[in-house]
């Protein structure tokens, strides 16, 4: 089960569309913090300050000003002054780098990102999406 919170509440279903047959969550609402810390490939597409815990193979399309703890090997295209947190970047696509981006090497220091390119993406999320 995954949680979204705005300003530390719940927020209202009808403030967001959730398709779990395709695994895409899409609201308009500033603010958020998105738990889907036990979901792989999901899509997301927010606004702005949201804070995201997910798995990996994940898409993000966000605003400005949001921060990432995330799995490895997923695409971001987010605004300005966005902050990312990734324990292993393999595979992972940059579209727009955040100003602040950082991956956590399995030693414990931080590394400068760089882009990477993800093959398959969408083959292996239709192969994901038959065993759910």
């Amino acid at each position: 089960m995954f949680s979204v919170t705005q300003f530390g509440y719940p927020l209202d279903p009808g403030k967001y569309v959730w398709d779990s047959k395709n695994l895409i969550f899409t609201s308009d609402e500033n603010n958020l913090v998105l738990d889907f810390s036990t979901y792989n490939f999901v899509e997301f597409k927010t606004r702005n300050y949201c804070t995201f815990v997910t798995g990996r193979f994940c898409k993000f399309d966000s605003g400005d000003f949001c921060i990432f703890n995330v799995g490895s090997n997923s695409i971001f295209n987010v605004g300005i002054n966005c902050s990312l947190i990734c324990y292993d970047l393999t595979n992972t696509i940059l579209h727009r780098i955040p100003k602040i981006s950082s991956e956590l090497r399995h030693d414990g220091n931080l590394q400068q990102v760089t882009e990477q390119i993800l093959q398959n993406y969408d083959d292996l999320k239709q192969k994901h999406l038959k065993t759910i």
